[in-house]
C-alpha cells in the first residue's frame, strides 16, 4: 500500500499517456485491485476498455482461465 501512494502520479500518469491499446480485465470481487479500481480508473481513463469479472477476486487467470483467454484473444484479434 506504501508503494501505491509513493508512486500513485508516475503510475496513473503512464496509464493516461499511453498511446498503444488498453484492456483492464478484473476480477470485481478483489478486496485490493477490484470493483473500487474499475470506479477510478474509469474516472482517470479515456474511453476505458474493461472486461469486469463478476464473482471472481485477485487471481482471475485462475478462476476464470477461459474467460481471461477468451478476453485476451479478442483484444489482440486473433481468432
Amino acid at each position: 500500500i506504501t508503494e501505491r501512494k509513493l508512486h500513485r502520479a508516475r503510475w496513473v500518469s503512464a496509464l493516461q499517456q499511453a498511446d498503444v491499446p488498453m484492456r483492464l480485465i478484473c476480477g470485481m470481487d478483489d478486496p485490493v485491485s477490484g470493483r473500487h479500481m474499475v470506479k477510478r480508473y474509469r474516472e482517470l481513463i479515456i474511453n476505458p476498455d474493461i472486461i469486469e469479472l463478476e464473482g471472481v477476486g485477485h487471481y482471475p487467470q485462475l478462476e476464470q482461465p477461459i474467460q481471461i483467454t477468451q478476453s485476451f484473444f479478442e483484444f489482440h484479434n486473433f481468432k
